[in-house]
C-alpha cells in the first residue's frame, strides 16, 4: 500500500484483513474463515467498509480508545513512534429469540 500517513496505512491494512476472514466466494484468493450459520446461530456476514451494522474497530495501539467506530475513521491518528497499530474488529451476532422460558431454579456452589 502506497500512504505516506502510518496510521491511515496501518488502518487500510486491517480492514483488508477484516475483509480476508469475513468474505467467501473468492476461492482463487483465499479459503474463507466465516462461520456458518446453524439452527440458533447466525454469525456476522462480511465485513463491509463503513457500514456500522457488519462491524466496528476499536484502536488499541498506539493509543487504546474507550469506543469503536467504522474504518474510514482517522479520528486524531496517533503516530506511533515504532509504527506498530493495532486494532480489534468487533462483529454483531445473533441467537434465537428468548421466549416461553421457565426458571427451574439455581444452586449456589460456594
Amino acid at each position: 500500500i502506497h500512504q505516506a500517513d502510518d496510521y491511515k496505512a496501518a488502518a487500510v491494512i486491517a480492514q483488508r484483513a477484516g475483509d480476508v476472514v469475513t468474505r467467501i466466494g473468492q476461492v482463487h484468493v483465499y479459503l474463507p474463515l466465516r462461520a456458518l450459520p446453524m439452527p440458533g446461530y447466525w454469525p456476522a456476514g462480511e465485513l463491509i467498509e463503513g457500514v456500522a451494522a457488519t462491524g466496528k474497530w476499536q484502536e488499541l495501539t498506539p493509543s487504546l480508545s474507550p469506543s469503536c467506530a467504522v474504518f474510514p475513521n482517522f479520528g486524531p491518528g496517533v503516530q506511533a513512534t515504532d509504527g506498530s497499530y493495532a486494532w480489534a474488529l468487533w462483529r454483531p451476532y445473533s441467537c434465537c429469540k428468548r421466549q416461553g422460558q421457565t426458571f427451574l431454579g439455581s444452586t449456589d456452589f460456594q
